[in-house]
């Protein structure tokens, strides 16, 4: 089972045909917050003019922010000094509950930094006895948040599946049917939500109708 991630060297060996992943456009800051309103009872999204931001509770005091937005470059380093500087430029266009939290953010203030990449296998994640799952064979940005989701949901009816088909083959080919079109619904949809982030003219209530109709449809049985 290859679920060696985004850079899957798993699938460059297995799939030596597949493209490598792509570059979206978009770069994402995360950092940690030692704070977490009451407001913060759960996913919160904010839709700025240049930019989108979000947080995501980790305690009962703590959460994390989060802040994509466009890049041309793919990657860069930058000093901590420098990236809280960008991070506040950013955060700039924000008032409200974001701007009372940027406020709270200092250079040292725990943050990750990075591009973001897709990459989805069109047609079978096996060859023989090998299998890729998660990230390995199908990387979504992460406006939806699911990427993990779904890479366990992987992990979990790929066991099911080698339990209950009469040999490795059976099981592979089981597997493939229970997982494409679910997978590929989150790809697609986060890629678009990752598309409209580039796209100022597109309302915020589209956002909010796709994401949650694919919220929905992640309520389903896997």
């Amino acid at each position: 089972v290859g679920a060696d991630g985004v850079w899957s060297t798993t699938r460059t060996e297995l799939l030596p045909e597949e493209s490598p992943p792509r570059y979206l456009g978009q770069c994402v800051w995360r950092v940690s917050i030692d704070a977490r309103p009451p407001e913060v009872d759960g996913q919160m999204l904010f839709l700025g003019a240049t930019t989108r931001a979000g947080f995501n509770p980790i305690t009962a005091d703590t959460m994390y922010m989060y802040v994509v937005h466009r890049a041309d470059e793919p990657r860069r380093r930058l000093t901590p000094e420098a990236a809280h500087a960008e991070l506040i430029e950013l955060l700039a266009e924000y008032g409200g509950l974001v701007g009372e939290m940027r406020q709270l953010l200092a250079p040292d203030s725990p943050a990750h930094y990075g591009p973001l990449y897709t990459s989805f296998i069109d047609g079978p994640w096996y060859r023989d006895r090998l299998v890729l799952i998660g990230d390995a064979a199908h990387t979504p940005p992460p406006h939806l948040a699911s990427g993990a989701g779904i890479a366990i949901e992987d992990a979990i009816v790929l066991a099911a599946c080698l339990g209950d088909a009469p040999d490795v083959p059976a099981a592979l080919e089981a597997f493939m049917r229970r997982r494409f079109e679910r997978c590929r619904m989150v790809i697609d949809n986060s890629r678009t939500l990752a598309r409209w982030d580039l796209d100022p003219a597109v309302p915020g209530d589209r956002v909010a109708e796709l994401a949650g109709r694919t919220f929905r449809a992640l309520g389903s049985p896997i």
